[in-house]
């Protein structure tokens, strides 16, 4: 039996008035498949004229190779072949709600000639940058505590290097489709501290639009439970920056 889902909460922070939404996938994450992501789309497309979909297929590489046990190769192939299962099961729904915007994969912005210099931007800031360093650091602690929830089989100090990998490629990537875009990222999680202290203009070595022009966080409710109520709060930054 299939669960339906309202939209909860919707969390905005700091965000700039803009038509545009960017709505990263995660492969794997099952809050981007079924009723959940169907209730997503109905929202999104209602609230912006322009919704591009970014399938984060190869950033999973560095989740797969620690979780999985296989190796990077291995890690890599696995990620894009999820990456396109995942477009054709939702091709058919994608194609429903006439999206208006690009269908933009992570493994393509990895071959493009800016990622290396986009890069080589955050790795040098983390090198100088005390505010990045301690903010990335409160990004691995939230990393971790979530892979621990499904298995506690790990080393730390291997673990703790895979999510720095993988939150420094996410910074550096994502930047070429915040510049195209100029649109607001949507996702049913918590923003990286790392990605507020720049956007706040914390990081004076890396530009406050390196990062989207703004973040909104959903939640949601199954319908058999209290009405759905749709609450902007603003949680522009966190206190604890």
């Amino acid at each position: 039996m299939t669960t339906d889902y309202r939209i909860k909460r919707v969390y905005t922070g700091n965000s700039s008035p803009t038509d545009s939404a960017i709505l990263p996938v995660c492969i794997g994450n099952d809050v981007h498949e079924g009723n959940k992501f169907k209730v997503t789309l109905k929202w999104i497309v209602q609230k912006f004229a322009h919704v591009h979909v970014l399938v984060v297929d190869a950033l999973q590489r560095h989740t797969i190779e620690f979780l999985e046990g296989v190796t990077p190769a291995r890690a890599y192939d696995l990620s894009i072949k999820r990456g396109q299962e995942w477009v054709e099961r939702h091709r058919e729904l994608l194609e429903t709600f006439g999206l208006r915007g690009n269908l933009i994969y992570w493994s393509d912005l990895l071959r493009t000639t800016e990622y290396p210099a986009h890069y080589q931007i955050v790795a040098g800031a983390l090198k100088s940058c005390a505010k990045l360093q301690s903010t990335l650091e409160m990004d691995i602690d939230a990393f971790e505590r979530r892979l621990l929830r499904r298995s506690s089989n790990f080393n730390s100090a291997q673990l703790r290097e895979s999510c720095r990998n993988y939150i420094l490629e996410e910074l550096a990537a994502q930047h070429q489709v915040n510049i195209k875009t100029a649109g607001v990222e949507v996702y049913p999680n918590v923003e990286l501290y790392s990605a507020q202290a720049i956007r706040a203009g914390l990081t004076p070595s890396i530009p406050s639009n390196f990062v989207a022009v703004g973040f909104v966080r959903m939640s949601y409710r199954r319908l058999k439970e209290t009405p759905c109520i749709e609450k902007m709060v603003d949680c522009s930054i966190s206190p604890l920056l």
